[in-house]
């Protein structure tokens, strides 16, 4: 089964993983951190209990790592 888990960050923020019984990562909070706990755990759950189920889908593709404008899907 897979695990939540919140950590307190070098910079004094908050994030949060999902990780696989093997400890493999599977999903991670995207770097930006929270000012508290509970905002962390807020969001984890949000995502991981399908909160955000209905998003917009979008594939992006030949951009490399840096962001740029994406085109809907």
């Amino acid at each position: 089964m897979a695990e939540r888990v919140l950590y307190t960050r070098n910079d004094g923020k908050w994030g949060w993983r999902l990780e696989e019984d093997n400890g493999r990562i599977i999903a991670i909070d995207g770097g930006q951190g929270y000012d508290s706990e509970s905002d962390a755990r807020d969001m984890a759950d949000k995502t991981i209990g399908g909160h955000f189920k209905d998003a917009k889908k979008m594939i992006i593709t030949g951009i490399g790592p840096e962001r740029a404008e994406p085109e809907p899907a």
